[in-house]
């Protein structure tokens, strides 16, 4: 019986079995047939596919040669945790190319910049206001953290603004708030913290329960609210139309406990309740003569 790659015609690329051959018993069930392509003259056994990249050799990096700083960089970078990626103690090219980047940076600054550069990075990574997040499979190596390359920068997880994380941390937390905050910036800090111990006495919260990011956006935005009313108005204090929110959602009659943070700065609070309160409370004689803002 001859095999049925033979049976292939040597001028279509679709395979067909004559109608001798189907219902002759010359085909079983179990039939191996050797994989083929089609070239120039026509079909051909296809050769083996080899793992060229497993089976390639790789090249030892050259020898690393450590000074007193860059080992106490090194050290302290892969004992920091997640997502800085704790390196092997092993003589391999991540370590050699992480140590030349180390190298790079001591020309331009000092150990304890660059120290500080990677305790702010550890800090802001595991941080809920920080924008960009690591996978728990996919840390951050030395190497990347002092330089991205340039199919790297197209990665989510690479910064913003810079190639690379190092240049940005080492310019200070104030640069990395600004920048890479998912919190807005606060205009009215005083109003702010008023707003807050209001918030807090609402949803039951102590003092050293830490704000989501949401919640924290949403205080700031009301507190511009609370100073856009008080000026439209002419109110003498912000803390009239903070009161006002006070008495609304914590000493009313019906008190309520607030489900979304963006009630503090939507149209039902400041549309509707705040000028009922006012009214109800005697700061103004009527709903007419209050500037909704």
């Amino acid at each position: 019986m001859k095999p049925l790659i033979q049976l292939l015609p040597k001028d279509t690329d679709t395979f067909k079995l004559p109608n001798r051959v189907i219902g002759s018993g010359r085909i079983t069930r179990r039939i191996i047939v050797t994989p083929a392509y089609k070239s120039n003259n026509g079909f051909k056994q296809m050769k083996p596919k080899t793992n060229n990249k497993r089976n390639r050799k790789q090249t030892p990096p050259p020898p690393i040669k450590q000074t007193s700083q860059t080992k106490r960089i090194w050290l302290h970078y892969k004992t920091k945790g997640f997502p800085l990626t704790k390196h092997g103690d092993a003589h391999t090219w991540a370590k050699y190319r992480a140590v030349e980047a180390i190298k790079k940076a001591l020309k331009d600054y000092s150990p304890k910049q660059i120290v500080a550069a990677i305790d702010l990075a550890h800090t802001c990574f595991n941080s809920k206001w920080f924008k960009i997040k690591f996978a728990p499979n996919r840390p951050l190596d030395c190497q990347k953290f002092f330089n991205y390359n340039e199919w790297e920068m197209k990665n989510r997880t690479a910064p913003l603004n810079g190639t690379s994380w190092f240049k940005e941390f080492v310019q200070g937390q104030n640069y990395i708030e600004e920048n890479y905050s998912y919190v807005v910036k606060d205009q009215n800090p005083d109003i702010t913290a008023m707003v807050e111990k209001v918030y807090r006495k609402n949803q039951r919260y102590d003092t050293d329960d830490n704000l989501t990011p949401n919640e924290t956006n949403a205080l700031i935005k009301c507190a511009a609210r609370v100073r856009e009313f008080t000026t439209a108005n002419g109110l003498e204090s912000d803390w009239t139309a903070v009161d006002a929110i006070d008495r609304v959602i914590n000493d009313y009659e019906k008190p309520f406990k607030i489900k979304y943070p963006a009630f503090l700065f939507g149209k039902e609070l400041w549309q509707r309740l705040i000028p009922n309160e006012l009214v109800r409370y005697g700061t103004f004689e009527r709903r007419s003569r209050i500037t909704i803002v």
